[in-house]
């Protein structure tokens, strides 16, 4: 399997050519990075029964290392695992819930806690620094922008 490239500047032309010539990408631009990709199942499937259908109507047609039975078996293997997976996710989606809603209400208690710790040992402690929170000493100062002078006519 080739590598996608994820391109955030203006390179899509040289993205291309080096793709195509295997150049390493990241030790010239740093924005560019590659990454090793899977085929999307969903995809590969629909392609998969396109080819099944043609290839069904058309039974002369061959390859040297891959029957039709073969091909027919490893689609059917793949819907049958999508299926499998499908059905897994239903079952997991009343745990994600319960995830959810117990990850919510434990970040409340959390804020609530370091709110907490903060009114009980103070903004600028060492307790509430380690709790996670930003000490008032070493938070940035404001600065005041300069006001425009007023225009002379």
């Amino acid at each position: 399997m080739g590598k996608m490239l994820r391109v955030t500047g203006t390179a899509a032309k040289w993205k291309r050519e080096t793709a195509l010539n295997n150049i390493n990408v990241t030790s010239k631009y740093k924005h560019i990075t590659t990454m090793a990709t899977n085929p999307n199942p969903d995809a590969v499937q629909a392609d998969a029964a396109t080819l099944k259908k043609v290839w069904g109507d058309n039974t002369d047609f061959k390859l040297k290392d891959v029957t039709f039975q073969n091909f027919k078996d490893k689609t059917d293997k793949l819907a049958q695992t999508l299926d499998e997976i499908a059905q897994k996710e239903l079952e997991l989606t009343p745990l994600r819930n319960d995830r959810d809603g117990l990850a919510n209400e434990l970040k409340d208690i959390c804020v609530r806690v370091r709110a907490g710790m903060k009114g009980y040992f103070g903004a600028d402690s060492s307790e509430y620094e380690q709790a996670g929170g930003t000490r008032a000493s070493e938070r940035k100062k404001p600065s005041r922008k300069p006001s425009p002078s007023p225009a002379t006519k």
